[in-house]
């Protein structure tokens, strides 16, 4: 058999579907078959189901730069201000600030145990949108 008495298959992507282009080379013939696969309904959810896992992946993404960050830097913060200074002092002057910092460091490790809860949540449903 020689490369002319095959058929040869070209696709290409359309912005409203593909075009396939067959040249046989024994009739020779060429067909055209445009194909509009993005009307149909499979296509259709299947678009869904990759855009919500990507949005998905934005949130998750976006949590974490601007919640997750934030809330590491904050948690730094208090733990350098209950931390002893060089003196071996208290950074406070009075025991109501102390105790306000330490509440406040116990309100921020309960939020990120709470967005840890979520970015597992986030996972669990971009996994089983992935393996439907």
């Amino acid at each position: 058999m020689t490369l002319l008495s095959l058929a040869c298959l070209a696709s290409l992507s359309l912005s409203n579907g593909s075009l396939k282009i067959i040249l046989d080379f024994n009739q020779k013939t060429i067909k055209l078959i445009v194909m509009n696969s993005k009307n149909t309904l499979a296509n259709k959810l299947n678009n869904a189901k990759w855009d919500a896992i990507d949005s998905i992946g934005q949130v998750r993404n976006d949590l974490f730069n601007h919640v997750t960050l934030s809330l590491s830097r904050i948690e730094g913060k208090l733990e350098f201000l209950n931390s002893e200074s060089i003196d071996g002092d208290s950074r406070f002057v009075d025991n109501f600030s102390q105790r306000t910092c330490k509440d406040i460091t116990d309100e921020v490790a309960h939020t990120c145990k709470a967005l840890d809860e979520i970015f597992l949540s986030l996972n669990e449903a971009k996994n089983s949108l992935i393996n439907a």
